[in-house]
């Protein structure tokens, strides 16, 4: 049984990649932006988010597994301050994620994984897309969103 993760931003430290991982269940990890072997330069760099985007890396995780999309989510982070209702950009930069999660998975061979984990945010596309597939998918749902507030 193998899995493919995939998430926007460090949620819960990687756990549930790290985890799986750490079992040799992991196929492979799509994120939006991973600092890699370049985390320490990033703390150097005085630029208002290099703090935050050096720490989008984990120790535990085999960088050969990581995918991202590194230069798109920098362009998404400055779209972000265009948006006067901050769901309405989640919501597209969910869908613009889970797109490409969806296109960078219809380019392989899926026939030894099992099982499909994403976060609510980047989610639907590219489980709509494993279930065709025969993949299971598991959602992880972190909060309720706009129905909260």
């Amino acid at each position: 049984m193998t899995w493919i993760c995939s998430q926007i931003g460090a949620r819960e430290h990687y756990s549930v990649p790290r985890m799986l991982n750490s079992h040799g269940k992991l196929e492979s990890f799509y994120t939006d932006f991973w600092s890699g072997k370049l985390s320490h330069l990033l703390n150097n760099i005085p630029l208002k988010h290099a703090k935050t985007l050096s720490s989008r890396y984990h120790r535990d995780m085999t960088h050969q597994k990581v995918i991202s999309q590194n230069l798109q989510a920098l362009i998404w982070e400055k779209k972000k301050q265009s948006y006067r209702n901050i769901y309405d950009y989640y919501i597209d930069r969910g869908h613009f994620f889970s797109k490409w999660t969806e296109s960078q998975l219809k380019k392989r061979k899926l026939a030894n994984v099992s099982h499909f984990f994403s976060y609510d945010t980047g989610f639907l596309e590219a489980a709509e897309f494993c279930k065709t597939q025969g993949i299971k998918t598991v959602l992880g749902q972190m909060d309720p969103g706009v129905t909260e507030q």
